[in-house]
């Protein structure tokens, strides 16, 4: 019977959770004196009932780097302890308490660290090893979807302790699971080659970049757009953020310099000194000289005018007279704050009027963003801190920077990383808008209900009269910055469906296979925003079935959504 089986199962769960070799048991010491106590009665538990805002956890998949078979590589003091086997209770019960010990001390990474050290060291009366579950559930936090339970930095600087603090046994670990995890890179989502390879490039800064690139060799024959080509690219690309990029270049042995990253230094491309110069290069030289002399906007707004001399045509044609303008304006402030990213924000504080003057159209401001790439087109760091600032000045808006992401120029580079970075900082940029929005509304909301609970007289009174005015112009405002979250969210959709629905398309019409680096990394990363932004996009779904993932859509397109659509 089903009673009958029930008690068999529990039976066979006891005998096996006695046999586990992790707990502590302080009390069998007392076991006497518990034996005799009294028993108290339990509460019962009762489940909440399911209701319209109730949010559940998302789904989690068991992550796994280690088999029994891998200890034979282990470090001379691991020799002869054991890993219990994937399916046993005590590999389920280290991995818990080390997950307990990250989550309790997540504030304090030395004490973090000490503490998982402790737990090794009692582990070994056990004969168990606890060292490599310490790194498989510190490497599953960090590559967690759609984010890791901490900040990623966390994960890093814990790394970097285990390392110094026992420098016997974990380097040694760490390396071998790094070289585990690049071996599968070909299996692992995109997000999660993106988010290993900042760990990666973050990790070897703190040990003076030493690593055996040769043993990666066999990468270079394989394709150019390889996750294992692309994982070392992007590597590549933050170490030199966080190094001199002539140092580093010497450590990389000569087969990987190819895919080393351009020298990270500005693309002024109205310079005088170019092999040909642009048409545009006098009137660039006249408002760099009128910027470093401290002119009027006026007199720079009269320099910009004189393109007209060079190009009759621009006369006639305004819209594309502006562009030229936010072009060539953009590319002469950069240069001229191209000395630290200190003196970069200063510029565009300074002329933060004469950019929202001139770019006030949606073709222009998509202009500012294109001359921003060209001038740090070997610089993505650099290139994503402008954008975030031109966002955050209100010089560009996100529909601006959402339009220039899914242009053909940039859709070209979905494989790299910085793309993405600026996408999930522009939603995250509106999110922060709408919810501080909200807290405004709140907060005024409650200052008005204390004011009118004073008394009877504070009806007419002038400080409540104001607070009324205000709340009226917060919910103006909240309502504009929902609607704006929510055209951000289907605009973005919509790209994303239009992008994969053409090159579905392409490939099905030349016959070739679809699921290519580029296809899945941009699946991923569109999978990666829905969930990601799972809690905002709740009471958007109805719409975005509605007016982007229709039943007209590639079923390889709508199984992000409908992935999507069971975590409602």
């Amino acid at each position: 019977t089903k009673e009958s089986n029930f008690l068999k199962f529990s039976r066979f769960c006891f005998i096996v959770f006695l046999q586990e070799r992790v707990l502590l048991r302080p009390y069998v010491a007392f076991d006497s004196e518990i034996g005799g106590a009294y028993s108290h009665p339990l509460p019962t538990i009762h489940v909440p009932n399911h209701t319209e805002d109730s949010l559940y956890p998302l789904p989690t998949a068991i992550f796994r780097i280690y088999s029994s078979e891998d200890l034979q590589y282990a470090p001379t003091p691991l020799q002869g302890l054991l890993l219990p086997p994937v399916d046993s209770i005590d590999r389920y019960l280290l991995e818990e308490s080390v997950r307990c010990i990250l989550c309790s001390h997540s504030g304090n990474r030395k004490e973090c660290v000490s503490t998982l050290v402790s737990f090794a060291e009692r582990m070994v009366r056990s004969r168990l090893t606890a060292e490599y579950a310490v790194t498989e559930v510190l490497f599953s936090h960090l590559l967690q979807l759609p984010h890791p339970p901490e900040v990623s930095i966390f994960y890093s600087s814990v790394f970097i302790e285990l390392c110094k603090s026992n420098p016997a046994v974990f380097p040694q670990i760490l390396s071998q699971s790094t070289d585990l995890l690049f071996a599968r890179l070909d299996k692992m989502n995109s997000v999660c080659i993106n988010r290993f390879a900042r760990w990666f490039a973050y990790h070897l800064g703190n040990f003076k970049y030493q690593w055996d690139w040769n043993s990666w060799a066999s990468c270079m024959q394989g394709p150019p757009d390889h996750s294992s080509v692309r994982f070392i690219c992007e590597v590549f690309s933050r170490c030199v953020r966080l190094s001199c990029y002539d140092e580093f270049m010497e450590l990389i042995p000569e087969p990987f310099l190819a895919l080393l990253p351009p020298e990270p230094v500005p693309q002024f491309k109205f310079s005088p000194d170019a092999e040909s110069p642009l048409p545009e290069t006098p009137i660039a030289t006249q408002l760099l000289d009128a910027i470093r002399a401290k002119e009027s906007f006026e007199k720079m707004t009269a320099i910009l005018d004189s393109l007209v001399t060079l190009d009759p045509d621009l006369s006639q044609n305004r819209d594309r007279l502006i562009e030229v303008k936010v072009t060539l304006l953009t590319h002469c402030i950069l240069h001229v704050g191209s000395k630290t990213v200190s003196h970069c924000f200063l510029a565009l504080y300074k002329f933060r009027s004469l950019f929202i003057d001139l770019a006030k159209t949606d073709q222009s401001k998509i202009a500012c963003l294109k001359a921003v790439a060209e001038f740090h087109a070997n610089n993505t760091q650099l290139h994503t801190l402008v954008v975030d600032k031109l966002v955050r000045m209100q010089i560009v808006d996100s529909m601006a920077v959402i339009n220039w992401l899914f242009s053909p120029e940039v859709t070209a580079q979905f494989t790299r990383q910085y793309i993405w970075d600026i996408l999930e900082s522009t939603v995250l940029k509106t999110n922060k808008t709408y919810h501080q929005a909200l807290r405004d509304l709140a907060n005024t909301r409650e200052k008005l209900k204390k004011v009118s609970d004073l008394d009877e007289v504070a009806m007419g009174s002038e400080e409540r009269q104001e607070l009324e005015s205000k709340v009226e112009e917060l919910e103006e405002k909240v309502d504009e910055y929902e609607k704006t979250q929510k055209d951000v969210f289907l605009t973005i959709c919509q790209r994303f469906i239009g992008v994969l629905s053409d090159h579905l398309t392409h490939c099905d019409q030349e016959g070739v296979d679809y699921e290519t680096a580029w296809f899945l990394c941009t699946l991923d990363n569109c999978r990666q925003l829905l969930v990601q932004n799972y809690s905002e996009l709740v009471k958007y779904s109805t719409s975005l079935e509605t007016l982007a993932f229709t039943a007209d859509v590639d079923s390889r397109i709508l199984e992000v959504f409908q992935q999507f659509q069971a975590l409602l």
